[in-house]
């Protein structure tokens, strides 16, 4: 996404909260309405990235394809905690902190003699392994960590137990590191796993706006449950190389709010 997008997607949240934040307060049906929101959250999340020719070369081209073909998303998590203003029964805004997991896999690929195990790295020697305990297949795990800092716009409307909810917003993310877990299968039905830090040049800082769609329910007027499928897309590129990445990730978030 262009810069002038990412600019255009903040203005518009500004403007979104400003505009709400003007319309009058009204009170629950049993008192003044609970302003601060204190909740915990945390998704399963299906995690995957998206590559794109950075120099317009046609050995971009092919390794894109041939990437492609050779990897898949894999289970990734977001988990972290909210605090939370509202403005009215319907309108409030939410910040806090955040963790991601995020990043992709290859697909499990049967090993032959002399082939290079991992595609990227090269050659893969199990030291453990001896003559009658082999290696057939690999797969490997690249694991992108990041703290994140949400703001987001929260959207509610129901009944008294029952609310339909969403949001819009962008949360703002720090790389902690980047891991590569490769995962053997060997002869005897076993399997051997070892994760080393990758030390390419990734990016510190990334941005991923977020939508989410759900429903909460009120178990009294002071928590409430909510369930929302929430996407978020990471708009920056995660390095700086002829083939980058953008990072992005769908799940189910299960969130429990605490009103003040």
């Amino acid at each position: 996404m262009k810069r002038n997008s990412i600019t255009s997607f903040i203005v518009f949240l500004v403007l979104t909260v400003q505009t709400f934040a003007q319309s009058p307060t009204s009170s629950d049906s049993k008192g003044e309405l609970k302003r601060i929101e204190i909740g915990v959250n945390i998704s399963p999340d299906f995690a995957n990235r998206i590559l794109r020719n950075n120099n317009g070369s046609e050995t971009a081209d092919i390794v894109i394809n041939s990437r492609n073909k050779s990897e898949t998303g894999k289970l990734g998590m977001t988990a972290g905690v909210s605090f939370g203003y509202r403005f009215t029964k319907s309108i409030s805004i939410e910040t806090g902190a955040s963790y991601s997991n995020k990043g992709y896999q290859t697909k499990k690929d049967e090993l032959t003699f002399g082939q290079m195990i991992d595609p990227r790295y090269g050659f893969t020697i199990d030291s453990t392994s001896n003559g009658s305990v082999t290696p057939t297949h690999a797969r490997f795990i690249y694991n992108h960590h990041y703290i994140g800092i949400p703001l987001k716009v929260n959207f509610s409307v129901g009944g008294n137990k029952w609310k339909f909810v969403s949001s819009i917003g962008v949360v703002t993310e720090f790389l902690v590191k980047s891991t590569n877990t490769s995962v053997l299968f060997m002869t005897d039905g076993s399997r051997k796993r070892n994760t080393e830090e990758l030390n390419d040049d990734y990016k510190f800082i990334n941005l991923s706006p977020t939508v989410s769609v759900g429903v909460e329910y009120v178990l009294n007027p002071n928590m409430s449950l909510r369930v929302e499928p929430t996407f978020r897309f990471g708009v920056l590129q995660i390095i700086d190389t002829p083939v980058t990445g953008y990072l992005y990730n769908a799940g189910l978030q299960f969130g429990y709010y605490f009103k003040l």
